[in-house]
């Protein structure tokens, strides 16, 4: 005997789908539950599918839960995620580098798996060709990142009831394992300067990028830091910086060294008028603050650094503080410099640290750099 073939969903927004066991079913709170037969239907309804939807809306409604009045496209919700994202974002609950990541990742992926896709037709080989393709152009840390925001949109549109159920990516789709990342680092080589590199990198830069160059030996701050620096976290006379880090917002003090106290009053000497924006130290000559995603600034660092040195981007300052400033034998007073998030229990407890320490690390690294 032959089976009978199951039948197609009437509509593309019909929330059940066709069981071999012969009943409409439908999978809720990661339970399998069915709504009748289609294999015995009527003359007027001859696939049971009218039946089983009336099923279904009763049950739900018994329940107290919404019935899909469509079926959700990727595009669809991954605007909701975005939106939701870009709130988040202007209530200063993320970083608007965080927000513009995903945004980019989400247009990525929807891009190559077309808008109209229905997410119910998402399916882990899906997943796996949009990680091979991100692989042709990026190392395996920046695809790790790629998956993470892809699965993170995905898991919030199930957790805020955009789309029904859980999207499945397979077992491939995932970070790389941290033997893989390990490998690929120490393949890529250091990410350090030499005091040389970066007296070279001064000697080149403008007025402005000459401070921010120093900013990042002196105080690790990155090109989202200098992007961002509020005006009234800088104390020139008292050559301080008090300024949590914006990606983790964890306190972060740090004294300035005469060098990059000179270079910052020579940059605030010719600053411009700022005409929007919250008040930063950094300002673009037409009086805009630069970019928080921060690109303006690291190609700005990028094409200085091409006419002195074959390597290196804005963030190796930040590796090279870290490096040498370890050889002070203060982590603590070195990760509070760096902005790193503390996790131990001692963290917790601990509600300030002397300024002598934050100096002896600083000083260590200056004296390295001048000798």
């Amino acid at each position: 005997m032959h089976k009978a073939a199951k039948p197609r969903k009437p509509s593309p927004d019909f929330p059940l789908f066709a069981h071999s066991n012969g009943s409409w079913a439908k999978k809720i709170n990661q339970k399998l539950e069915y709504f009748g037969s289609w294999k015995q239907g009527t003359e007027a309804d001859p696939d049971g599918s009218a039946s089983a939807l009336r099923q279904y809306k009763a049950v739900m409604a018994k329940r107290q839960m919404p019935v899909p009045v469509q079926a959700v496209t990727v595009g669809v919700a991954l605007n909701a995620f975005l939106n939701a994202k870009k709130a988040a974002c202007e209530a200063g609950k993320i970083a608007q580098r965080t927000y513009l990541e995903h945004q980019r990742t989400c247009s990525r992926f929807a891009k190559m798996v077309h808008r109209d896709t229905l997410v119910d037709a998402l399916s882990p080989q899906i997943f796996a060709e949009f990680m091979a393709d991100r692989a042709k152009t990026l190392n395996i840390v920046s695809v790790g990142n790629e998956v993470t925001r892809v699965k993170t949109a995905f898991k919030w549109c199930y957790e805020n009831r955009v789309i029904e159920e859980p999207v499945y990516f397979g077992s491939e789709f995932r970070k790389p394992p941290r033997k893989a990342v390990r490998r690929h680092r120490r393949e890529s080589g250091k990410k350090l300067f030499t005091a040389k590199d970066i007296w070279k990198l001064l000697d080149e830069a403008g007025l402005h990028l000459r401070a921010m160059i120093l900013l990042g030996i002196n105080c690790g701050y990155g090109p989202h830091d200098c992007a961002t620096l509020p005006l009234n976290a800088v104390d020139l006379d008292a050559g301080w910086i008090d300024y949590p880090r914006p990606k983790t917002e964890v306190d972060r003090r740090c004294p300035l060294w005469p060098e990059t106290i000179d270079a910052m009053s020579a940059s605030a000497a010719r600053r411009p008028r700022q005409i929007e924006g919250k008040p930063v130290f950094f300002v673009q000559h037409n009086g805009k603050p630069f970019s928080n995603e921060s690109s303006d600034l690291s190609k700005y660092f990028g094409a200085v650094r091409r006419r002195v040195l074959p390597d290196g981007g804005m963030y190796w300052l930040r590796h090279t503080l870290e490096t040498i400033g370890g050889g002070a034998k203060d982590q603590v007073a070195l990760n509070q410099i760096m902005g790193h998030v503390d996790d131990t229990m001692a963290a917790v407890y601990r509600e300030d640290i002397d300024a002598a320490r934050l100096r002896a690390v600083t000083n260590h690294v200056r004296n390295w750099m001048l000798k």
